[in-house]
């Protein structure tokens, strides 16, 4: 009686066990997004974690193009990159049985190089953003230029004018300086990475150039005066 109860306690707690080890299982996917055209980190890159085509985590890879995500164990499920002006790449991920970690790199292609905007080639990038009252070249910056720099690298005769434009909110001679400034940086940039200065134009337009109705004085809300913050980045002689 004794060792058939001595029995059945071990078995219960195999079982128990088992369930809890079953429970407990995780498997984690550490993943990067990178440009397929220049082979840099992309940051702020949407993730999708899927399962049976439906969405279940959704996260941005972080300022170095990295995310990650815990992941049941014996499960299918699949990983999507997407980012503005590019193709989206997709990855499956089987997971174990048992905890284990997955490495998963998705390569994105650029949709398109450039775009005719009023009979002028523009390279089709972000504009590009600075922290208020800085001039440093965040990581995300980085990304769009890096891609400007691969096609002047793959267009050889290209020529670029870089233009900066704001909105009204300020001084307009201070707004003006401060395009100039962005302008400057960015070429520098490109300079530094090895293009010829001679190929690159920088122009801070300030309030100048406004795309719509919101001058000096006219009330306009947040989100219509953003609309005149803009970087544009125009190629000349494409061969």
């Amino acid at each position: 009686m004794r060792l058939t109860f001595l029995i059945l306690a071990t078995l219960i707690s195999n079982i128990i066990f088992s369930q809890k080890a079953t429970t407990n299982c995780l498997n984690h996917v550490n993943g990067t997004i990178s440009s397929k055209q220049t082979g840099e980190m992309m940051p702020g890159a949407t993730v999708y974690l899927k399962q049976n085509g439906k969405i279940i985590k959704e996260s941005l890879s972080d300022e170095f193009g990295h995310f990650s995500f815990e992941l049941d164990c014996d499960s299918r499920y699949q990983i999507s990159a997407q980012y503005e002006n590019h193709t989206e790449n997709i990855k499956l991920v089987f997971t174990s049985k048992s905890s284990l970690n997955h490495d998963v790199k998705l390569e994105l292609f650029p949709i398109k190089e450039f775009e005719k905007i009023n009979n002028e080639n523009r390279i089709l990038v972000e504009s590009i953003e600075f922290i208020p009252n800085d001039f440093s070249i965040t990581p995300k910056a980085a990304t769009q230029l890096n891609i400007v720099y691969a096609l002047m690298e793959k267009y050889q005769h290209m020529n670029l004018e870089i233009r900066f434009h704001t909105d009204i909110r300020g001084d307009l001679k201070f707004l003006k300086s401060l395009t100039q400034k962005r302008a400057d940086v960015c070429a520098k940039y490109l300079i530094k990475k090895g293009i010829n200065s001679t190929r690159i134009n920088a122009i801070g337009f300030g309030a100048t150039q406004l795309l719509n109705h919101c001058k000096k004085d006219v009330a306009c809300s947040n989100i219509e005066h953003l609309e005149n913050r803009r970087t544009e980045f125009i190629a000349n002689e494409i061969k």
